[in-house]
């Protein structure tokens, strides 16, 4: 609680904060991460105002409830409730364990909504849902939007979709239907949003064109 903001966070807020006020990320402020933590801290902002404190005390809540979506993940395999909620504790101290610098980040953020996708498609794989699955596709790009890196769970995940035997093959094409739909959903509403603010070339640029020169120099002066 007593942590304060780094570099990165106060970037995160300041951009959260012109969220706020009608302005928008990338054409107002210049931050290479993705929109997702941005739009966080704006909701972090609305809900509790501008304090590393309240910042702190939401990040506890959302880690809470990521571990306890990780606990129903681990009983749905092992159906042992002292090892899942092991689980839970196991990833609240490996999170919590970091420094003031590495929590409330893109990567520890995403976690939730990557947990909760994962558990709409186990909860769908048990008892058949397309409203879960298209769910797990939607909180799935939102995750992405925290962290374009997480895309590399995508190509296995359609793999074991369309190879698991115990679902029909029409039935397996149309849930990969809803997941993609699902996804595309929220990047139609994403492009749509940049481009009716006039922030869609300002986004672009930074994201595919600022940031992998950013990465590249970051690289050869570590090297």
């Amino acid at each position: 609680l007593t942590y304060p903001f780094g570099r990165d966070q106060a970037i995160y807020a300041y951009a959260g904060k012109l969220l706020l006020e009608g302005k928008m990320n990338y054409l107002h402020v210049f931050d290479l991460k993705p929109p997702g933590i941005h739009f966080l801290f704006a909701f972090i902002q609305f809900v509790s105002g501008e304090s590393m404190f309240s910042a702190r005390v939401f990040d506890i809540c959302w880690q809470v409830f990521t571990a306890y979506i990780i606990m129903l993940i681990a009983f749905r395999f092992t159906r042992e409730r002292y090892l899942s909620l092991l689980s839970a504790i196991i990833y609240l101290f490996l999170y919590f364990r970091q420094d003031y610098w590495h929590t409330l980040q893109a990567d520890g953020s995403l976690n939730l909504l990557f947990a909760v996708s994962v558990l709409l498609l186990l909860s769908s794989h048990e008892n058949h849902s397309f409203i879960k699955i298209f769910f797990a596709g939607v909180l799935f790009a939102a995750a992405l939007l925290f962290k374009y890196t997480v895309i590399s769970f995508l190509p296995l995940l359609f793999v074991i979709m369309l190879m698991d035997k115990k679902v029909l093959f029409s039935l397996r094409v149309k849930n990969l239907f809803l997941y993609s739909a699902g996804l595309l959903a929220v990047g139609i509403l994403v492009v749509s949003l940049y481009y009716f603010t006039g922030a869609l070339s300002a986004f672009w640029d930074i994201q595919f064109t600022q940031t992998p020169l950013y990465t590249k120099i970051a690289y050869e002066t570590e090297n």
